[in-house]
């Protein structure tokens, strides 16, 4: 019976996503080309094919041997040092296994992982290969990530990538590895860091942002279509763009102002009505600059980014038959605005040392995967490293 009422249950989520989900038409998807710098992306064409699979339901009942790792691992380490390589090796796997755990995958999701020497302090960071944009059932088009499109298992859908998520870490740093000696005051446990990053690959990622038009501006908006990053972090500034609108991720639709419990994507309805509408061109990045700075939608960029730098006032809206209308309370204390920190993780002060600790923004040096868990009130097996409202946020996404 409960093999059936199971596999029924699964079934029936994924015809709704079908409903709801639908391909929008002329548009193009965007690819990140580093997961180090998110602004390195370009827009490429991804005309619609048809699957030659036929859609599947996985069944919660199979042996672990068939659904242990649903993540196909190409690994790449720039290092002399067999044993590190190894390591680092490991540990995506052990990730791999534990989120397969957690999350009712039924698409294998591939990911490109390399372990490198890198400048800086960066510890490393991973994220979509492709965003894909959607129509939602609000009539809005939204952004995808690639390794979330998938799971909706569409007949006809925009042709993918390669790859679903990439990864890129730094092996100078002093990394803690499972099985290492005990972990000094100055080291990062690796696994926590990588599992918290394929979050951000899975959808645990807001659209909003402050560099879209300068960097580091005093005002926010989702990612705007028609304007792209060349690879060396510019902005063709002096060409032609078609402004074809703005774009929430799929993370966006459900962010609230906790004041109100108003959704930010009313916010973005009103960016819609830039210059009425899209499909505008503009001689130049400046000239798109200049009348939307002029335009009534720039006060409400200016009020957007006040609002997100106040702490506790920003929430995710979880909608699961366990968790429906419950607020989350996303990152938002950090001054000024931090884009890929703020927004795209829950509160630190309140989640850091709770059984949410996962998506917090800093990770704790001198902590391990198991230290964290055991602070939060778990049992020291892995899959508790992701709490209950984080996994809420990420079925609320459609990962079921």
């Amino acid at each position: 019976m409960k093999r059936t009422y199971f596999t029924t249950i699964y079934f029936l989520i994924y015809l709704l996503f079908v409903k709801i989900i639908k391909i929008s038409a002329n548009l193009q998807c965007i690819d990140y080309l580093d997961p180090l710098n998110s602004r390195n992306k370009i827009l490429v064409p991804c005309p619609h094919v048809r699957s030659n699979n036929k859609i599947e339901i996985r069944d919660c009942y199979k042996s672990k041997s068939d659904q242990n790792n649903m993540f196909d691992l190409m690994f790449n380490c720039d290092l002399d040092d067999e044993k590190m390589c190894n390591k680092a090796k490991s540990t995506f796997e052990s990730v791999g296994r534990t989120l397969t755990s957690k999350l009712l995958l039924n698409t294998r999701i591939g990911l490109n992982a390399t372990f490198r020497p890198l400048e800086g302090n960066l510890l490393g960071s991973a994220g979509p290969s492709r965003a894909i944009p959607f129509r939602d059932e609000d009539g809005k088009i939204r952004l995808y990530v690639q390794a979330l499109a998938k799971q909706f298992q569409l007949q006809v859908h925009p042709e993918y990538s390669s790859v679903d998520i990439l990864a890129d870490f730094n092996s100078n740093f002093p990394f803690w590895f499972e099985g290492d000696p005990q972990i000094q005051p100055n080291q990062i446990g690796f696994e926590e860091l990588v599992l918290h990053e394929l979050m951000h690959g899975l959808g645990f990622l807001s659209g909003w942002n402050n560099d879209y038009i300068e960097e580091d501006s005093l005002f926010l908006t989702p990612n705007i279509d028609g304007i792209i990053f060349n690879v060396g972090d510019n902005i063709e500034r002096n060409s032609e763009l078609v402004f074809r609108g703005f774009l929430e991720s799929a993370f966006d639709k459900y962010m609230v102002l906790i004041s109100n419990k108003t959704l930010t994507t009313e916010l973005t309805s009103n960016f819609d009505k830039f210059l009425d509408g899209q499909n505008t061109k503009f001689s130049s990045i400046n000239e798109f600059k200049e009348k939307f700075k002029a335009s009534p939608q720039f006060d409400i960029a200016k009020q957007m980014y006040n609002i997100c730098i106040e702490s506790n006032s920003i929430g995710f809206l979880l909608n699961t038959s366990n968790s429906k209308n419950e607020v989350v309370v996303l990152e938002t204390g950090i001054n000024p605005f931090q884009g890929g920190s703020s927004l795209s993780h829950v509160d630190e002060k309140l989640f850091d040392n709770s059984s949410e600790f996962l998506m917090t923004f800093e990770q704790t040096p001198g902590r391990t995967l198991k230290d964290a868990i055991a602070a939060g009130g778990g049992k020291n097996r892995k899959e508790e490293a992701i709490g209950p409202k984080i996994l809420a946020i990420l079925e609320t996404l459609g990962h079921v």
